[in-house]
């Protein structure tokens, strides 16, 4: 795992820090990794939301949730002014939230830029947030979301991750923070 923390304030310790967990390849082990890493966040007492940002092939609920995820019943459009607890979904584990909308009717891309704009909603209300991404170089997705984090966390699968690919991702996500 190779991580980087983007500048922050000495005086802002206490507030809702944001993990972005990214690849460069699908397998890579992000939902993993982002799943464990909310885990151990609650383990610690911090309110978690887990935020789901792989809008093609969404992952986190099956490892935090007993039963398929909720179908929302709204649209695009409705998500502005619906309240943020009824588009949370509780998990299995004490202390942690699952925000997904990935059964939202509308592109990754919308989808994504939605989930931008409810953050600061659900950063009020939670200790941590953890985002699973979409592969940095499979889709845009990602550039919505990496403005967002205190910390990004890049998973390399060894085995799996060619170290160029690793390499240029790196590039790339140094690049755009």
């Amino acid at each position: 795992v190779v991580s980087f923390s983007q500048a922050a304030d000495d005086d802002d310790s206490a507030r809702t820090r944001i993990t972005l967990v990214v690849s460069a390849c699908a397998g890579d082990g992000k939902t993993s990794v982002a799943a464990n890493l909310a885990a151990a966040f609650a383990e610690t007492g911090k309110r978690v939301v887990v935020v789901n940002g792989d809008f093609r092939r969404p992952a986190v609920s099956k490892r935090l949730l007993e039963h398929p995820p909720a179908v929302l019943p709204y649209s695009l459009d409705d998500l502005a002014t619906t309240p943020l607890l009824s588009l949370l979904q509780r998990t299995s584990t004490q202390n942690i939230a699952l925000f997904d909308l990935s059964s939202v009717k509308a592109s990754p891309g919308n989808l994504a830029r939605a989930t931008s704009r409810l953050m600061p909603d659900i950063v009020e209300m939670s200790d941590a947030v953890v985002i699973d991404s979409s592969p940095v170089g499979l889709t845009a997705e990602v550039l919505d979301l990496l403005p967002l984090a205190d910390t990004v966390v890049m998973v390399i699968r060894l085995g799996h991750t060619l170290s160029a690919t690793a390499q240029r991702t790196l590039e790339m996500l140094h690049g755009l923070s």
